[in-house]
């Protein structure tokens, strides 16, 4: 089965052997995305706020769809079925959910 690695240059650089997204194809495509923070692009900047980081992450998974010709929208040819995420820490899912919909 054949894998592709995402690591997109507008993002921050991945870490060491690690990348942003592996793309795994047969008779369809499965795009798994690794955990993603609020780093700007330069890798060592990220905003205090939550709601900042929230928005650069959600800015940062539309880039990784983008570079596997995916994207949000279910009206492409290429669409995303299933979009799982985890959150860590309970106070800010409500916010999550809010930048979500912008993106949604």
């Amino acid at each position: 089965m054949p894998f592709i690695k995402h690591n997109p240059a507008k993002m921050y650089p991945q870490y060491q052997s690690y990348s942003h997204a592996i793309e795994v194809s047969s008779n369809s495509r499965l795009l798994i995305i690794s955990g993603l923070n609020g780093y700007l692009d330069d890798g060592k900047t990220i905003p205090e706020s939550f709601e900042e980081q929230c928005e650069i992450i959600w800015r940062h998974l539309g880039t990784i769809l983008d570079s596997a010709q995916m994207t949000y929208s279910s009206q492409s040819s290429q669409r995303v079925s299933t979009l799982r995420i985890l959150i860590r820490g309970l106070l800010f899912i409500e916010d999550c959910h809010r930048k979500r919909l912008r993106f949604i």
